[in-house]
């Protein structure tokens, strides 16, 4: 079943979908693997796109035999995979946990398929692209790969024109171009263009922290390095860390509201404490969704003392 229950990647609950099929192949082949991985960076280009979420996914798939062979019980495997992802959002770090030490070629493979499912859309803005160049900064992999892969992206998800295009054999005729009339000199700085330059860079904040979002460096520690329960967490997480343990659910409202009390980008909060949370206890801390769930059990050791401190 996909997600599977040997997938320590993901929290299954006894509400959690899951889909059945028949599989015969080794279910976690080191190919299938890298396959989820670019599936989820996939998935978080699909969710940017949601008018050709279904045109992407296609796309993609038809692209991927190029890069990589699965049998076909494995590419039903990785559709019910992409399916999930879909439903449940993901990350850079989570991605980078899942190739592990990758070679080169794998993480390549999961950059393409980030550039491949983009180009699907042809009007790529710069928040795109700015997403684009994360992911391959993230990777190690030369964003140069990924402006050739969007032109050659491009133009395979292009549709061709359904008839052949006239080229005439006669000589171009001699134009004289009109000069521009002279610019008026400006009066003052171009508030629009300011405007345009400023919702560019609020949109690829935005989009880098609530989709790819890396972690922050903790600038510092709530007890001396080493020490105590929540050793590794700023304070600001640390403070949010313990406000969360006054209930198992959470409404998206509430914790969004919490987080951003303390000064903290919910999104990547939540990601910050779930690397902590894996790190310390092998598993994460907060399952994404509405209501947000709190594992306490994961903490039952250090609880008390956690408490204790407020």
């Amino acid at each position: 079943m996909e997600p599977g229950p040997e997938d320590t990647t993901e929290r299954l609950e006894d509400s959690t979908v899951v889909q059945v099929f028949r599989c015969t192949s080794d279910s976690q082949s080191r190919s299938i693997i890298v396959a989820s991985a670019a599936a989820m960076l996939v998935a978080g280009v699909m969710r940017v796109n949601k008018g050709v979420a279904d045109k992407i996914e296609e796309f993609w798939l038809s692209q991927l035999p190029s890069r990589l062979s699965l049998p076909t019980d494995q590419m039903t495997r990785l559709r019910a995979r992409l399916t999930w992802y879909r439903r449940n959002s993901g990350s850079l770090p989570k991605v980078k946990r899942m190739l592990g030490e990758a070679t080169l070629e794998e993480r390549e493979f999961c950059a393409w398929s980030a550039t491949v499912a983009a180009s699907v859309n042809s009007n790529i803005d710069k928040p795109q692209i700015a997403v684009l160049e994360a992911i391959h900064d993230a990777l190690s992999v030369p964003r140069t790969a990924l402006y050739v892969g969007l032109h050659a992206g491009i133009g395979a998800a292009t549709a061709g024109a359904d008839e052949p295009v006239a080229v005439s054999d006669e000589a171009p005729e001699i134009l004289h171009p009109i000069p521009r009339p002279p610019a008026a000199e400006p009066n003052g700085p171009d508030m629009d263009r300011l405007a345009r330059i400023r919702a560019d860079t609020e949109r690829v904040s935005a989009m880098l922290a609530d989709i790819f979002a890396e972690n922050e460096p903790a600038p510092e520690m709530p007890k001396q390095a080493g020490e105590g329960p929540l050793a590794g967490l700023d304070t600001e997480h640390a403070t949010l860390l313990t406000k969360l343990l006054a209930s198992t659910e959470w409404t998206r409202q509430e914790f969004d509201a919490a987080a951003t009390k303390i000064g903290l980008m919910p999104h990547g909060a939540m990601e910050a404490l779930n690397e902590w949370a894996f790190d310390r206890y092998g598993d994460a801390l907060v399952e994404d969704g509405d209501p947000l769930l709190i594992n306490l059990a994961l903490l039952s050791e250090d609880l008390a003392e956690i408490t204790a401190d407020q």
